[in-house]
């Protein structure tokens, strides 16, 4: 199972570090890339920062993963929620 998590995982993270750059410049024009990439990794950073300490905070609280599990995933829910409803600007090179 570790294999196989390693490879799904690794694929997939890959993937998604290659791609990422080329999606941003494609949806708000390659002028602006570098300013909204630098944005959400910085803000990446930080949550990834921060989450831990709030999960153990959750957990000291009530003794259970169960609800940073949850805020986690309601997160996601989230984001893609505003992904499908995004629109490119309007002035895209």
């Amino acid at each position: 199972m570790l294999y196989f998590f390693a490879v799904v995982y690794g694929f997939s993270y890959g993937a998604v570090s290659v791609l990422f750059p080329a999606i941003i410049g494609d949806y708000f024009g390659r002028l602006r890339a570098a300013s909204i990439i630098g944005a959400i990794f910085t803000l990446a950073g930080v949550a990834a920062a921060i989450g831990p300490w709030v999960a153990g905070a959750i957990y000291d609280l009530t003794r259970s993963y169960q609800m940073s599990f949850l805020l986690g995933a309601l997160s996601n829910l989230l984001a893609l929620a505003l992904i499908l409803v995004a629109k490119p600007p309007k002035d895209n090179e």
